[in-house]
């Protein structure tokens, strides 16, 4: 896969509604994990448990992932047991979103992402890499959504939170 072909299809998945999705579920998401900080504070601060508040950013963001009606983007979600938190897939017949920490392409779960980027082959199927980030208070700030191949280059990028008027896809 080259910059063009990267760009041309994160293009389609943001016109298909994808980039409207997920600030919908972040913007829902951030507004549940308030909602649960709300109620731990009391008992525990962010100080004294960031790993229980990283938790349940994880889990408010997991939940609104498997909640959202991914259809309408012609999507199905899927949930799987890897690593320390459960992850959140996204795919059809030609496209596989993965969901991963800023920076943090290394992980395992993102090599099939990168493998089909790279594949020949000629059913067209690709990878994607929503990669987030978040603020000391353990919200989601930011998060875009990435083409990568295997020497994990980004072949293009489209933020998709916060919103902005229109989302830019990048070449290069």
């Amino acid at each position: 896969m080259n910059k063009n072909d990267a760009n041309a299809l994160l293009s389609k998945l943001v016109a298909s509604g994808v980039a409207d999705a997920f600030l919908e579920v972040i913007s829902n998401s951030n507004r549940v994990y308030e909602l649960c900080c709300n109620a731990v504070e009391d008992h525990l601060s962010l100080g004294d448990s960031p790993r229980l508040y990283s938790d349940m950013s994880v889990a408010c963001f997991t939940k609104e992932m498997m909640r959202y009606p991914w259809d309408k983007c012609e999507l199905r979600a899927l949930r799987h047991s890897r690593g320390a938190y459960d992850r959140v897939e996204l795919s059809s017949n030609n496209i596989q979103i993965i969901v991963s920490k800023e920076g943090d392409y290394k992980a395992e779960y993102k090599k099939a992402c990168i493998r089909l980027n790279d594949a020949p082959g000629a059913d067209g199927a690709r990878g994607a890499v929503l990669c987030y980030t978040s603020d000391e208070q353990k919200r989601i700030v930011a998060a875009r959504l990435v083409m990568l191949n295997s020497n994990l280059n980004e072949l293009a990028s489209a933020s998709v939170f916060p919103a902005s008027n229109a989302p830019q896809v990048l070449v290069g």
